[in-house]
């Protein structure tokens, strides 16, 4: 009796596509599980970042008058003291604030390249106050926001 060598062939090539088809799968899979870990990791790690930049409150007690300024350390909220009135004003990061000229001013950058901002109005508990005279502030409270200004 003879062996049909057409049937051999056929079978170990189907074999072969079946094992290469087996080997492909595990390694998209391995692909796959190794790309979730990493996702989770990066994501655990974003979340701690995050955990610790939660905003927080500083109460100080710094008084601005003429012949002294405050440089802004953080970026958020600075509730101050205006005559009778608790007002606030959203700041950035290393702005000077000061008063020249009776009105506050609000420095940003370095020299020559400062911006001068005066503000009109400032946001109080009930209502808006004038920059008009302004002979001195004190600032009472900072709320921060992690790097970020929150609007709410």
């Amino acid at each position: 009796m003879k062996l049909d060598n057409k049937g051999f062939a056929i079978t170990t090539i189907i074999y072969g596509i079946l094992i290469l088809f087996i080997l492909v799968m595990i390694s998209l899979l391995s692909v796959f599980v190794s790309r979730k870990s990493r996702l989770e990791k990066l994501s655990d790690s974003l979340r701690n970042v995050l955990e610790m930049n939660r905003s927080q409150t500083l109460t100080v007690n710094n008084t601005i008058d003429s012949s002294h300024s405050f440089k802004v350390g953080t970026t958020g909220k600075y509730t101050f003291k205006l005559d009778d009135f608790e007002c606030y004003l959203y700041l950035n990061k290393d702005t000077i604030i000061r008063i020249k000229d009776k009105k506050l001013q609000l420095v940003k950058g370095e020299e020559p390249n400062q911006t001068i901002q005066t503000p009109d109005e400032f946001r109080c508990k009930s209502s808006y106050v004038m920059n008009n005279i302004i002979e001195s502030i004190k600032i009472t409270k900072i709320d921060t926001s992690g790097g970020y200004i929150n609007y709410n």
